[in-house]
């Protein structure tokens, strides 16, 4: 699941007119060692607004504040705005009473109907493992195949 405020990206208006979207991450484990990649595929649901208000207040209160501050993707003129902006609303807020989740603040979950996970190898016969959802039956099973790379 993904919660904060929405990007102001192609991605997130896409998500609003298409339920399907993918995911993919990527890192290198060590210097000696292979990069990996996690691809996942699924259907995309935008999150409730109590489920949205539940997560955002069980955020630690300075993550609250900042998701308030930082109108993500807009350009500023440098660091000290956020952190002008984040001092005044820590000013407000000094009491400890009650930080309202911004409007605009929720999210999606991805219900994942394939993996895919990528391995590779100094050798170039990289190990590329597909699960995928299949319906069989009437029951839904997981179908794992290896791709060649």
């Amino acid at each position: 699941m993904w919660l904060g405020r929405p990007p102001m990206k192609s991605s997130a208006r896409c998500k609003a007119v298409t339920p399907d979207a993918w995911h993919a991450s990527a890192w290198k484990r060590s210097a000696k060692s292979c990069t990996v990649e996690v691809r996942v595929e699924g259907s995309v649901q935008k999150v409730s607004e109590e489920e949205s208000e539940k997560y955002f207040h069980s955020r630690p209160r300075g993550s609250q504040l900042g998701a308030i501050v930082s109108k993500q993707s807009t350009v500023i003129s440098g660091r000290e705005v956020l952190q002008q902006a984040y001092k005044e609303l820590e000013q407000k807020y000094s009491d400890g009473s009650f930080i309202p989740k911004p409007d605009y603040w929720g999210g999606y979950r991805l219900t994942p109907n394939l993996f895919e996970f990528w391995q590779g190898q100094q050798s170039r016969l990289h190990d590329r493992l597909q699960y995928s959802q299949r319906e069989l039956g009437g029951s839904t099973e997981w179908h794992i195949q290896r791709l060649s790379p």
